[in-house]
């Protein structure tokens, strides 16, 4: 004869019982810490289990009851078990407050890995779909909202279709920068400005971004996004081609102009904003001159450091050795 359970309000293998159902039943673990939990959670006043007591299966959510024994292959149980973890918690007859979800089970360390390390690949492989170019129309269609300020979008033709970046300064004449033109086939060409021209970028500079030399085959949109972003950082990028010693001469002409007009506005010739940017015009001079001979201003002022402060003369030496 089956036993009756002994939580308060189930008429579990009871005669009386609606159905005359018969239903499993589990006794209370030998384990103390388990017997007090299941003591607890049991909604019966200063009841203590004795070895005849037990808790039918409608007590318990079904992931903690065992009806499958698992070795090489899955076998039926004739007469469910309870899991290690599992204690009572539906009590359909008492207060619904006295009823309450498993916790859920926590997994094993290696288990949870698994999981991230699935999700990471998942996101990533979502993220590269998503990253893909799918042909020339991708790029005319896309294009425009991808670009920042500073550059324009043009389409071509149906052979190609053409980026510039483009500098409008008030101050001075507007002047291209940078020109892209990505092909049908998906191939890139890079133009900057150098000596006031704009010259084909080489392939080989771009390989760190395209991997290989040519041709520059555009693939995906972090390409691009990589691309725009390295042209777009500042002038010294994308003119750093232009050579060097022209650019000194420019500056220079710049200086000696502001060295005239000052003469010209001031009574004092020989002031000492006017000696500064003499000393300056000199030095660029010095940088691209290749004897280095200094003007006899220059070393007047020298021998004058020299006689009055030697250690002062001693440091700015060192500095320029």
């Amino acid at each position: 004869m089956p036993r009756k359970c002994c939580v308060p309000g189930c008429n579990t293998n009871y005669d009386s019982s609606v159905n005359n159902e018969r239903v499993s039943v589990f006794t209370f673990p030998s384990d103390p810490d388990r017997r007090r939990l299941w003591q607890h959670k049991i909604p019966r006043k200063d009841f203590i289990p004795t070895k005849q007591s037990v808790v039918c299966a409608k007590h318990f959510t079904e992931d903690c009851i065992l009806r499958v024994d698992s070795f090489t292959r899955a076998v039926d149980r004739k007469i469910p078990r309870l899991s290690d973890s599992a204690y009572p918690t539906i009590f359909p007859n008492c207060p619904s407050y006295l009823s309450e979800p498993t916790p859920v089970k926590r997994k094993k360390p290696e288990e949870r890995l698994k999981e991230v390390e699935n999700r990471d690949e998942q996101s990533f492989r979502e993220w590269m779909e998503r990253d893909k170019i799918n042909g020339f129309s991708d790029v005319t269609n896309k294009l425009q909202a991808k670009i920042n300020d500073g550059w324009l979008f043009k389409y071509n033709s149906e052979e190609y279709c053409s980026l510039y970046r483009i500098e409008d300064i008030p101050s001075s004449k507007p002047s291209l920068l940078v020109a892209i033109r990505i092909f049908k086939d998906m191939h890139v060409e890079v133009f900057s400005l150098s000596s006031s021209t704009l010259v084909r970028v080489a392939d080989s500079s771009l390989t760190w971004l395209f991997g290989k030399p040519s041709p520059l085959l555009l693939t995906t949109w972090s390409q691009f996004d990589s691309l725009i972003s390295y042209f777009s950082q500042n002038n010294d990028v994308v003119t750093k081609d232009v050579d060097i010693k022209e650019r000194i001469q420019v500056f220079t002409d710049g200086l000696q102009k502001l060295c005239s007009d000052t003469m010209d506005n001031d009574i004092d010739s020989e002031s000492e904003d006017k000696q500064s940017l003499r000393f300056l015009v000199e030095q660029l001079h010095l940088l691209t001159s290749p004897v280095k001979r200094y003007s006899s201003e220059t070393l007047l002022w020298a021998f004058q450091i020299l006689a009055t402060a030697p250690t002062t003369y001693s440091m700015l030496r060192s500095s320029l050795a």
